[in-house]
């Protein structure tokens, strides 16, 4: 653009001297035409000659004027020039104040970092001198720890002795007990034959008993769990086929013996326990063949949800004494929930029972269908918990009539309390019961 400029500027100096060289001829032109006026021919030569000048300087004239407007024009784009490169300085020079500015932040954010990582490091410094003296500490509680585990495992190893030795002696007495018993049985067999041979009559001569306890009578299958223990752990691969005879078996997460924790997964063992707790077991069914519940007699359930034939066997053996249900969930084989009182004619001669209610049972015809049960003959100790709205104490108290001998305790919530000690108020006094709140 520059170089156009120069070259606009030179044609317009051009023109200037040319416009200049043809006004002095014009002018000379004019003196000679004057001179000429007297001359007749040669005025005409001097006319056209002037009219031929004033054409050049019109179009002499209309170029001055074009080279003007460039002129013009030239003055404007150096103007735009000016202004551009005043706009590039300006902008170059904020966009330096901002990289300074920049800069600067930077370097003091980077002074900012190298006072945290001092700090850091003296924290760490702290720190590792610190865990240098937890290690120290660390080093004698484990030697300490260790030096107790010592201790408590020979605590727990004659513990364990004493325990072995009490059970053998308790199967011992069973065994001995067990055996007078069928020495006492085969007498009395070989007595009632010879009495019923010597009368004549053969219809009700005793057969031999059915072994329903077969397994706990025979010694290559039965086991003491104590026999089975290797290094403090049940050597399971020894268990397997064995029937092992416990006092009482637990699930609370885990299956547990005596509080020593048991498993049915390493081999084919099964327990007869005399008494079973079941609490939050999410599929029992899968694990009741593991389980003799020949001689079931104290058997806990809570807050669990069964099949009614998982309860009719664990209820079978009919040596249940005492039985709680809390929280227990019992469907028949159409997924129907088992009432109460076909509950609790599984166990005729339970002497304990415990039943907590769900949360909104219906109470309505719970009592009544309590009153048509068969008398328990034994039962002396009955517990309702969670007894609600509807319950129908005037027709329970029929079943207290039917039952002479049960103490009873009914237990519902302090709402409710007064509502049903006014109740009992006006029944007849010949059975008490108590009425609690929880």
């Amino acid at each position: 653009m520059e170089n156009r400029q120069k070259e606009n500027a030179d044609t317009i100096l051009n023109l200037q001297n040319e416009e200049k060289t043809l006004k002095a001829k014009v002018e000379d032109a004019t003196q000679k035409l004057r001179l000429m006026e007297f001359e007749k021919d040669e005025n005409v030569i001097l006319r056209d000659a002037l009219q031929l000048n004033e054409q050049k300087i019109k179009e002499l004239n209309a170029r001055i004027l074009e080279y003007e407007a460039l002129e013009k024009i030239v003055a404007e784009q150096k103007e735009q020039i000016n202004a551009l490169e005043k706009s590039q300085k300006e902008a170059s020079e904020l966009q330096l104040a901002h990289e300074k500015d920049a800069l600067q932040r930077v370097e003091d954010k980077l002074n900012e970092y190298k006072l945290l990582v001092a700090e850091k490091d003296e924290i760490i410094e702290k720190s590792k001198n610190k865990v240098d003296e937890m290690d120290a500490k660390l080093g004698k509680t484990i030697a300490e720890h260790k030096k107790q585990e010592k201790i408590q495992k020979e605590a727990y190893e004659l513990q364990l002795a004493q325990m072995k030795k009490e059970y053998d002696l308790e199967i011992k007495k069973l065994s001995d007990d067990l055996k007078e018993a069928n020495e006492k049985v085969v007498v009395a067999e070989a007595k009632v034959q010879t009495d019923q041979t010597e009368n004549g009559s053969d219809d009700d001569i005793v057969q031999p008993l059915a072994a329903d306890n077969a397994e706990l009578l025979d010694p290559i299958r039965t086991c003491n769990l104590f026999d089975f223990f290797v290094n403090g752990e049940i050597a399971y691969q020894r268990l397997n086929g064995k029937v092992l005879p416990v006092k009482n078996l637990d699930f609370y997460e885990k299956w547990s013996v005596s509080k020593i924790g048991i498993s049915f997964e390493h081999s084919g063992f099964q327990i007869s326990p005399q008494e079973l707790f079941v609490a939050n077991h999410p599929n029992l069914s899968s694990e009741l063949n593991r389980i003799k519940y020949n001689n079931i007699a104290e058997l806990s359930l809570c807050e669990i949800t069964i099949p009614f034939s998982d309860y009719k066997k664990l209820t079978s053996a009919n040596k249940i004494y005492s039985l709680r249900l809390e929280d227990v969930i019992v469907n028949d084989e159409n997924g129907i929930k088992v009432e109460i009182d076909k509950l609790w004619k599984e166990v005729k001669n339970v002497k304990e029972l415990t039943h907590n209610f769900t949360d909104n049972e219906s109470m309505h015809e719970i009592a009544q269908k309590l009153v048509e049960l068969t008398p328990f003959p034994n039962l002396n100790e009955l517990y309702l918990w969670n007894v609600q709205e509807g319950f129908d104490l005037q027709a329970f108290y029929q079943f207290l009539i039917k039952n002479t001998k049960v103490d009873c305790t009914l237990y519902c919530s302090r709402t409710s309390l007064k509502q049903m000690q006014d109740i009992q108020k006006e029944l007849p006094t010949g059975r008490h019961f108590r009425i609690v709140a929880y």
